[in-house]
């Protein structure tokens, strides 16, 4: 009922098995005003998670979470600043 705290809970347990579909979700028509904030940041999270003893699985996830982070912050700057306040220091 409520995809946006599920998937805050999944930033907060670290997760990163559901990056791929969480990008197909964005970009597609269930991706509301309230669930797609909470999947930017996610993949912001994912995108500064400690990469230390992860399975190549979770590496590449965060690798694709940090290209959607790359290509946020290229293609919609104030989205990204809105959604990086609080998430990343000194922006």
């Amino acid at each position: 009922d409520q995809p946006e705290l599920a998937i805050r809970d999944l930033a907060r347990w670290q997760d990163w098995s559901v990056t791929t579909r969480l990008i197909e979700w964005y970009s597609g028509p269930q991706g509301d005003k309230y669930v797609r904030p909470e999947i930017i940041r996610f993949m912001m999270t994912a995108s500064q998670a400690d990469r230390a003893g992860l399975s190549e699985d979770d590496q590449q996830s965060l690798d694709a979470a940090t290209k959607f982070v790359d290509e946020l912050r290229e293609t919609q700057p104030k989205l990204y600043q809105q959604a990086a306040r609080g998430l990343i220091p000194n922006l």
